[in-house]
């Protein structure tokens, strides 16, 4: 999902929360120029709602809170983080104790050495898991001429030095490359 369609859900839900609020302070009579007391529905409607008694506030109640469940999940899948939570710092025995190796700084060289082969223009790195069971997700910016075999050698080449140095070894768990200015394809 690309971040314009997340950023247009995140503004629908904002907008949506928005409506939500003006009504609810409608209701309250706290919006100044609205009646609380003036009906939203056509007449027609009004009196099919007051020959619906107890049910018709009662569904309206449900579908309302049914909707706002879903808004719910889907503002929680789109700013979740990929993949679950990063990877713990890791500490290794080093003879004299422990040394302590921030996850970030194995993201941030990973994202490094990703860099610099000349048809990646920008290597996202996300680590996550644990020291014993690393998983990795890649996104890769591309040049549109790249030749793909050569990347993925170049890839390759970078996780075997990543694990050489880092002392662990993670699974790929996903490669998402995308062309500079196209569409996204996903290689493992």
């Amino acid at each position: 999902m690309s971040a314009a369609n997340r950023a247009l859900w995140i503004v629908i839900g904002l907008l949506l929360l928005g409506v939500g609020v003006a009504g609810a302070m409608a209701s309250l009579d706290l919006l100044p120029g609205i009646n609380a007391d003036a009906s939203v529905l056509p007449t027609s409607l009004n009196a099919r709602w007051r020959d619906w008694g107890f049910w018709a506030p009662a569904a309206s109640i449900a579908i309302g809170l049914a909707i706002a469940g879903l808004g719910v999940l889907l503002l929680w899948a789109q700013l979740r983080r990929r993949g679950g939570p990063a990877m713990p710092d890791m500490d290794v025995p080093d003879g004299r104790g422990h040394t302590r190796i921030a996850s970030r700084t194995l993201v941030r060289a990973l994202s490094s050495d990703l860099s610099r082969d000349r048809d990646i223009a920008d290597a996202r790195v996300w680590l996550t898991g644990t020291p014993d069971q690393p998983r990795l997700l890649l996104r890769l910016l591309v040049s549109p001429g790249a030749d793909l075999r050569q990347l993925r050698g170049f890839v390759e080449g970078a996780l075997t030095r990543f694990t050489a140095t880092a002392g662990i070894d993670p699974q790929v768990a996903d490669v998402e490359v995308r062309m500079s200015g196209g569409s996204v394809s996903r290689v493992v």
